[in-house]
């Protein structure tokens, strides 16, 4: 008796639907970490600009008040829906020389 081989069996359709739902899996998984880690990397942008954009307005006005006193001051901002905590100290070894310490926080990511 001899068995004639036509076509699929049962357990290699269902060996070749497996590996092809793993593959499915393994693409799905990877696109949505890369969407993830882009809206991420977004969200990280606008906050690094806030943040150079707020000390850049910082050393602008200490640059530009020779001759007024810029005391240590802390304060606490909401911009662009992100909050700013920013410190100001005045080094006092060297002349007209200060410490700007920049703290931005979402509400989503510390």
């Amino acid at each position: 008796m001899k068995i004639r081989k036509s076509g699929f069996i049962s357990i290699e359709c269902i060996i070749s639907i497996a590996i092809l739902y793993v593959a499915v899996y393994l693409v799905s998984t990877s696109l949505y970490n890369c969407y993830s880690f882009i809206s991420r990397n977004i969200s990280d942008r606008e906050m690094l600009s806030t943040a150079k954009k707020y000390i850049e307005d910082e050393k602008y006005r200490i640059q530009n008040s020779k001759y007024e006193l810029i005391e240590d001051k802390i304060e606490k901002n909401y911009i662009n829906g992100y909050e700013i905590n920013s410190r100001i100290e005045q080094i006092l070894d060297y002349y007209q020389c200060y410490e700007i310490n920049i703290e931005i926080k979402n509400e989503f990511k510390n």
